[in-house]
């Protein structure tokens, strides 16, 4: 089970499936041997394992089967998430315990068609599960149901003809939630969307920390990324005592439709440049990264750079650079959004919750650094460089104001990283009165 909480389903391997054997259902595991039938229809096992008709696809599985699988996933939402594998021999123990897998056919198929049918059954719509075919032999497999914990729960099952409980996981075992219960969760997702108002305000509160020390400049353009748990049961132990995870690299890589190939730098991307520091804050760390140079006849330029982890697994990534000419670049902004989202990966392994859903926000802002800090909001925000959709180069448009707040984003498995980033760049791009950049490709690396 350790293995299963250090990593994203995407990385499993079968070695991680064969050292479950021996491990016990809890909490957050759950075993299947089989997709399991209705001996009252007088089938004596699932359609899916009927063979199929030559040059068709199998049918399947069965609604029962569905139902008794989607009870744990519902389970494992409305708890604390968990881990379903389907094609797991169980002993007789109590709880019980993997004792041999039971390769399933088709099994990439049958994933894909209980990731779609999952869909459809629940109420409000779980649409964060995933599931995954691992190969035991050829054309066989288990399949491993991923579900994390949900921040809209309570769901029930929502299928015409079928139970519309709700249930949740308690120990080894998948119970039906009391009207109590499901009052008491609705309440407590209620105080947790309020902390997560209250987590993104904070954090807002520290970008006026973050002061040039070489340059003289104090009207600032910049951006801040926050990313918040929706969970409120991550916990990181002393993030200053882990420095892997405040590594930053200094370029992206962006594929267009026709195959060119642009390196998106952060805004230090032409050097080299360590943290000053990583040193501990309150309930976290913070690292920063500076680096100033003197163009010959211009004025002085300074980066500056500052990432806070907190010990809840907040991250929070500030950018500003002063010059004598003040602009920010989208490359800088998506360079250091990939950072971020690569640190949230790391931040959820250290957690062992692999697959925490996160809320991103990203601002955009002008700000006169003075003695208290105040937004320049009623003039544009100068020099926007645009990543052009034609030709990998530059191209410099105006923001309509000083402050920017783009939507809220959800952050969930780390493959979907790209798909982020894409939808970050297009709704600057819409601000800016250009269309999508369809198409394009983030590779993170």
């Amino acid at each position: 089970m350790a293995t299963l909480a250090s990593k994203s389903i995407e990385a499993l391997e079968l070695r991680d499936i064969q050292d479950l054997l021996g491990a016990s259902e809890g909490q957050s595991l759950e075993f299947k041997q089989e997709l399991t039938f209705d001996q009252k229809s007088g089938k004596s096992e699932d359609s899916w394992l009927n063979p199929p008709a030559p040059g068709k696809p199998r049918s399947g599985p069965d609604d029962y089967a569905k139902e008794d699988l989607f009870r744990a996933v519902c389970g494992f939402a409305n708890a604390e998430g968990g881990w379903l594998v389907l094609g797991i021999d169980e002993s007789n123990d109590n709880p019980k315990c993997g004792v041999a897998i039971r390769s399933l056919p088709d099994a990439h198929a049958l994933a894909e068609k209980l990731e779609r049918a999952a869909l459809d059954w629940f109420d409000p719509p779980l649409t964060s599960i995933r599931c995954r075919a691992i190969d035991t032999d050829p054309g066989f497999g288990v399949v491993v149901i991923r579900t994390p914990r949900s921040s809209i729960a309570p769901h029930r099952l929502n299928k015409s003809g079928r139970t519309r409980e709700s249930y949740r996981r308690v120990n080894e075992e998948t119970r039906p939630m009391r009207m109590r219960e499901i009052h008491d969760m609705v309440i407590n997702r209620a105080r947790e969307s309020v902390r997560i108002e209250e987590d993104f305000v904070q954090a807002r509160q520290h970008y006026g920390n973050l002061l040039p020390t070489q340059s003289p400049q104090r009207r600032i353009p910049g951006c801040q990324i926050i990313l918040t748990p929706l969970s409120d049961q991550l916990s990181v132990d002393r993030p200053y005592a882990h420095s892997h995870i405040f590594r930053r690299h200094n370029a992206l890589k962006c594929v267009f439709p026709d195959g060119k190939e642009l390196i998106i730098e952060s805004v230090d991307g032409n050097v080299l440049t360590k943290p000053v520091s990583i040193t501990p804050i309150l309930r976290g760390a913070r690292a920063v990264w500076r680096h100033a140079t003197k163009p010959l006849g211009a004025p002085l330029i300074e980066n500056m750079i500052a990432l806070e982890i907190r010990s809840t697994g907040q991250v929070s990534l500030t950018l500003k650079q002063c010059s004598g000419t003040p602009a920010l670049m989208l490359q800088w902004i998506l360079s250091d959004l990939a950072n971020t989202l690569r640190v949230v990966d790391a931040v959820r392994r250290l957690a062992g919750a692999p697959d925490a859903e996160f809320a991103l926000e990203a601002d955009l802002r002008y700000d006169n650094h003075g003695n208290t800090l105040e937004n320049i909001s009623a003039n544009p925000l100068p020099r926007l460089g645009l990543l052009a959709d034609e030709e990998p180069a530059l191209v410099q448009r105006m923001l309509p104001t000083g402050f920017i707040h783009l939507p809220r984003y959800t952050v969930t498995s780390s493959n979907l990283f790209p798909n982020v980033l894409l939808e970050v760049a297009n709704d600057i791009y819409n601000l800016c009165g250009n269309q999508h950049l369809d198409g394009i490709e983030f590779q993170l690396g």
